[in-house]
């Protein structure tokens, strides 16, 4: 998957590191555009366009070599990821999750605490759902719609516009300077 379609070659092939060795793929909606992530679940590949103009994506399946729509929602996908039998469309502010024979599973919108905001999610082989957040780092899922949430006991980011020591005691304070100079 790139800026400019999607590719591939024989996986046994010596010199992939060779552009040349790579062909594009002709036979899906725009061929000449942009994917941003591409996938093998349950022996099927599967892509994401990511139309810019729109803003919204479209996840096509290869299916007996023909490239058939598999997801739309109007909205970005920023992600296709697969874990203990599942397949995750990860979105700005959703996870939507399909199980082996390609039925919604469930569809994540929120923890409880807060919308969500996932970069990534996977099942592992207890089923305990984790998600990376954008705001609230590790969201650990282990039940029903009970989610918890790990993250350092630190500044909320690297942004810091201070720093001092103290007794032996690091202190910072987060943030960052504004074009006034204010904080």
């Amino acid at each position: 998957a790139t800026e400019s379609g999607i590719y591939y070659a024989d996986k046994n092939n010596p010199n992939l590191a060779n552009f040349e060795e790579w062909q594009k793929t002709s036979n899906i909606a725009f061929p000449n555009s942009k994917y941003t992530s591409i996938l093998e679940f349950n022996n099927s590949i599967y892509a994401c366009y990511h139309d810019n103009s729109a803003n919204k994506s479209i996840v096509y399946r290869l299916q007996d070599n023909q490239w058939l729509e598999f997801y739309s929602d109007n909205k970005t996908v920023t992600k296709l990821n697969s874990s203990n039998n599942r397949l995750f469309v990860i979105e700005e502010n959703a996870i939507i999750i399909f199980n082996n024979n390609l039925i919604e599973e469930r569809r994540i919108t929120d923890y409880g605490f807060a919308a969500a905001e996932p970069f990534d999610a996977l099942y592992d082989t207890d089923n305990k759902l984790y998600i990376a957040d954008r705001y609230y780092g590790m969201v650990i899922n282990s039940s029903g719609n009970t989610f918890s949430s790990i993250h350092p006991n630190g500044p909320f980011n690297n942004n810091v516009v201070d720093i001092d020591i103290q007794n032996s005691k690091l202190w910072l304070a987060g943030g960052g300077r504004s074009s006034f100079w204010g904080n």
